[in-house]
């Protein structure tokens, strides 16, 4: 816990640096906006855990730093995602391996700025695949998942591991708000 009461960390696993960062936006907390900020404090924790790092870096963070093609989810992705990349670039290709986040509840994968991203899917309800669609309470009853990430010496693997509780979870409204970026 930073002396900001974010919960960040840095953890050495083999050759790796697992970087991990508190994206919700505050404190103070808002009610109602459920999009990601990295302050300029965090911002700076995370470029200095970066640059400290021996070898490459993989990111956990909660919010994606990136759009994924659902406006809603976009909406309430990493408010500070530009500049986010910007810093990432700054470390050179390679020193960031990976980039982890969850939020938008569906299992998304790519490459954003030369760097592989993976965005693993809730525990919990999901968000159905209606590219384009706005609004973020839409919710579908597939099953949750957890994610198993597999680091090699010249590799990072995510497997993304479905359990079966959709038949127990009520499905309805979960709306988080749209336009809670700014």
């Amino acid at each position: 816990r930073t002396d900001d009461g974010h919960m960040q960390g840095v953890h050495g696993l083999g050759d790796y640096t697992l970087v991990f960062l508190d994206t919700l936006d505050g404190p103070p907390y808002r009610d109602g906006h459920h999009a990601g900020r990295l302050c300029p404090a965090r911002m700076r924790w995370a470029d200095r855990a970066i640059a400290a790092a021996p070898g490459p870096v993989v990111i956990f963070m909660h919010h994606p730093p990136y759009a994924v093609g659902f406006p809603g989810m976009d909406d309430i992705r990493l408010a500070d995602d530009e500049a986010f990349l910007a810093m990432l670039s700054r470390h050179g290709p390679g020193k960031v391996a990976h980039v982890l986040s969850g939020h938008v509840h569906r299992t998304i994968s790519g490459n954003v700025g030369g760097i592989s991203v993976s965005l693993l899917k809730s525990t919990c309800h999901q968000m159905p695949m209606l590219l384009g669609a706005r609004g973020s309470g839409h919710s579908v009853a597939e099953p949750g998942a957890y994610g198993i990430v597999l680091l090699g010496p010249r590799s990072v693997i995510v497997h993304s591991e479905d359990f079966d509780i959709a038949g127990t979870l009520p499905v309805g409204d979960h709306d988080s708000g749209e336009g809670t970026r700014a």
